[in-house]
């Protein structure tokens, strides 16, 4: 970009629609292992396999858009995914059986990774340059306050309502991010060589996967698989010991946290390297965790 101004129309447009499409994601998050044992008395495990296949769905759509998003074009896949993304929450309504009800957030993962790459692929080229890591950082910040904000509402939702309502209110927000991904400009960007089109068609695991990263990804599965555990469950957890109220402000209080420390661990990284941020924060982590397991009464 030629501009070298960050807080532009369409960097902002782009982090509402994430926002949004995650806020949908985590909002249901929170309350489907329940809906499912309440509905159509479930099993707890087969509650967490409800909870827990959007993440196969939201990998398939991230796997499927990544390959072809630059020959389809950037805005026209974020219209499409979120046409998709409209379609599965309303299918909610229509989840008349269990089986149904895992098709439905399945097809509703696949929606989320299809919009999300989109926009991600989107930011990263409306950023200036220069503004890259300070960008990236900010456009992170709306999954931070999805996280805060969808948990404290599907389980406030789920104490004062019924489904049908949550459903409502998921559809009526997945709409709103539709019509707003209209007014996102097609960024321009550097068409890549001949020869780098045909090396990125063809099926090769270097096209899909950096092995490089893989230490870290499994770090990061790892704490990714604690935390969906927390979240997929904690609406149970918390009726089971009596803390409903509490359990509303985890995610808030636990999005706080994030955003007061997010400066300092970036400071810390930049001057001291990621070791001597990654080693305490995942000793605290652990902690953190231990001392939600022991939380069985208020």
């Amino acid at each position: 970009m030629d501009t070298k101004e960050l807080w532009t129309r369409d960097f902002v447009t782009v982090s509402v629609i994430n926002f949004l499409v995650f806020l949908v994601h985590l909002l249901l998050m929170v309350i489907i292992a329940f809906y499912a044992i309440d509905k159509f008395h479930a099993t707890t495990s087969v509650a967490g396999l409800v909870a827990s296949i959007f993440i196969i769905g939201a990998l398939i759509g991230r796997f499927a858009t990544g390959r072809f998003i630059e020959d389809i074009g950037n805005k026209r896949v974020l219209i499409v995914g979120t046409i998709f993304f409209i379609t599965t929450v309303v299918l909610y309504f229509a989840a008349i059986t269990l089986p149904l009800l895992i098709i439905i957030r399945l097809l509703h993962g696949i929606a989320h990774g299809v919009t999300s790459t989109a926009t991600g692929t989107i930011v990263a080229k409306i950023i200036p340059a220069g503004k890259r890591g300070e960008g990236i950082g900010y456009y992170g910040m709306s999954i931070i306050l999805a996280s805060a904000i969808g948990p404290f509402m599907g389980i406030l939702l789920l104490q004062h309502v019924d489904f049908k309502m949550i459903f409502l209110v998921t559809s009526i927000l997945a709409v709103v991010v539709f019509f707003i991904s209209f007014v996102v400009n097609e960024p321009a960007c550097n068409l890549p060589e001949q020869n780098e089109i045909k090396a990125a068609k063809k099926f090769q695991l270097s096209n899909f996967f950096e092995f490089k990263a893989l230490p870290i990804s499994i770090i990061a599965l790892i704490i990714g698989f604690s935390g969906s555990i927390v979240i997929a469950f904690i609406s149970l957890y918390t009726k089971e010991v009596h803390l409903e109220e509490a359990a509303s402000f985890y995610f808030v209080i636990s999005a706080i946290a994030s955003l007061i420390s997010r400066p300092f661990a970036g400071r810390l990284f930049d001057l001291r390297g990621e070791n001597f941020v990654v080693y305490p924060c995942l000793f605290i982590y652990a902690i953190g965790m231990l001392l939600f397991s022991q939380a069985n009464h208020g």
